[in-house]
């Protein structure tokens, strides 16, 4: 961030004093999930207090408030079409928003083959897989009695299970471990494999624009209803893992359909959400 940056302030967007650079910006991005809409009215009335002209985009997930505070409202979630939000300009709805990194579409080559008649599968739950549910998925893949696997596993060096992790892809044939995956990176790994193991984040988004069918976790209640969005608009196969919770039959079930010679993914989430965001906020 500070490379990618003149300047980064830190602080809470909720802090009494804003600082000068802020208020003088031309829109001002919030993505909080929890706060309540009085907190974006108080924003509001600090940015009129200074004269301040910024737009205000304030990115959602749970549809629990009205942020009437806000200029735009932005929620990707797949097959939204309507929201009771009750922002000033306009409500940015569903998949055609995705935020997405542009180094999807230039994906790195990798000379790498399963073993056998092995499946690749690339495994990669969130940044900080914060309920450890990594060892869990390679421990269902090597269960699993009607198809051996491969498995690509994303996860940071510092994984608490880092030591289980690599005696757990001992089993396999073959099998790696990545971290620090760029974009373009995560396109060509999934490239190799056949389908994807993946948190219902923005991760899904990503699979999507690469058609890769994947098996998804939900694993925070922001969640919910992206997860029953996509098995009802895309058909993946979804696991409630909410706390850590864990269902190897459920698992197994997902598996067999994402084995099968006719699982496919097809959406139309593309690589231009992000422009169109920019777009809107630059006509307003």
């Amino acid at each position: 961030m500070r490379a990618s940056f003149q300047d980064v302030l830190t602080g809470s967007w909720k802090d009494g004093d804003l600082p000068e650079s802020v208020a003088s910006g031309d829109c001002i991005v919030v993505d909080d999930m929890y706060s309540p809409d009085e907190d974006y009215d108080c924003l509001r009335q600090r940015f009129e207090a200074r004269n301040s002209k910024a737009l205000l985009l304030a990115v959602d997930d749970l549809k629990k408030r009205h942020l009437r505070a806000a200029d735009f409202v932005l929620n990707q979630e797949v097959g939204l079409c309507r929201a009771a939000y009750q922002c000033r300009r306009a409500s940015l709805l569903g998949e055609r928003f995705a935020l997405l990194r542009s180094g999807l579409a230039q994906p790195e080559h990798f000379d790498w083959d399963a073993s056998n008649d092995a499946i690749p599968v690339l495994v990669m739950i969130g940044g900080t897989d914060a309920f450890r549910l990594t060892p869990r998925v390679l421990n269902g893949l090597s269960r699993y009695s009607e198809a051996t696997f491969s498995p690509i596993i994303v996860a940071r060096d510092d994984h608490p299970d880092s030591d289980l992790i690599s005696e757990q892809l001992s089993r396999f044939g073959s099998g790696m471990r990545l971290s620090g995956l760029s974009s373009s990176e995560l396109a060509g790994w999934c490239a190799c494999c056949s389908f994807t193991v993946i948190a219902c984040g923005t991760s899904t988004y990503e699979m999507a624009a690469l058609g890769k069918p994947f098996i998804g976790l939900q694993v925070v209640d922001n969640q919910r209803s992206m997860g029953a969005a996509i098995a009802e608009h895309w058909n993946q196969p979804i696991m409630d893992c909410e706390m850590g919770k864990w269902d190897e039959e459920r698992f197994s079930f997902a598996l067999r359909k994402l084995t099968r010679s006719d699982a496919v993914l097809e959406t139309t989430v593309d690589l231009e959400g992000a422009n169109r965001v920019l777009d809107t906020v630059e006509k307003a």
